[in-house]
């Protein structure tokens, strides 16, 4: 899981950088970049287009910095615009389809048992809907509380509540059913 800063902590930065401090930009920037990124990722489907938006992000985030107010949901925050942004993607170009031969990174050049792992893992999300793949990756991967998380989707708790239930029972039974192939 990618850890988060504390909402308070990025109360106080993103009120930094609406004084136009750059090293408390430079701060968030560092601690919330992979998890924005990876929640556009799982939005938009195209590592090349998560990137461009979490970049977009955090020029985002330093331009309405000023109009920020702070109450304790800092990354959620960051998070509702990183979604935005890549809503407005997916809009903008209809729809942007997963690069099938993406270049490796070095970090997935690992052992067979973590790449088989992976591909399972993978397997189970492809499994979830657009709405459960959101709430697990902004739950699990970026460490938004259900609540954060509801903020973020603009849904009722319940609502989110329920879908991360049905996704992590769908993720259980996908994940059984790929040990059991593997067997």
């Amino acid at each position: 899981m990618i850890q988060l800063l504390d909402n308070k902590a990025a109360d106080l930065l993103i009120c930094a950088v609406a004084q136009g401090d750059m090293s408390a930009l430079e701060k968030l920037y560092c601690e919330l970049a992979p998890a924005v990124c990876a929640f556009a990722r799982s939005i938009v489907k195209d590592e090349a287009a998560a990137q461009d938006i979490m970049q977009d992000t955090f020029v985002r985030v330093y331009n309405s910095a000023a109009a920020f107010r702070p109450c304790g949901l800092g990354c959620a925050w960051i998070m509702q615009i990183a979604r935005n942004l890549s809503l407005n993607a997916l809009t903008r170009f209809a729809r942007i389809e997963p690069q099938e031969n993406a270049p490796e990174t070095a970090a997935a050049e690992s052992t067979a048992d973590s790449v088989e792992a992976r591909v399972m893992i993978m397997s189970a999300l492809d499994t979830l809907s657009e709405a459960e793949r959101q709430v697990v990756t902004l739950h699990a991967v970026s460490g938004l509380k259900l609540d954060e998380v509801a903020r973020v989707l603009n849904e009722p708790l319940g609502t989110i509540k329920w879908r991360h239930s049905a996704a992590m029972k769908k993720i259980r039974a996908a994940m059984s059913a790929g040990e059991e192939a593997v067997k």
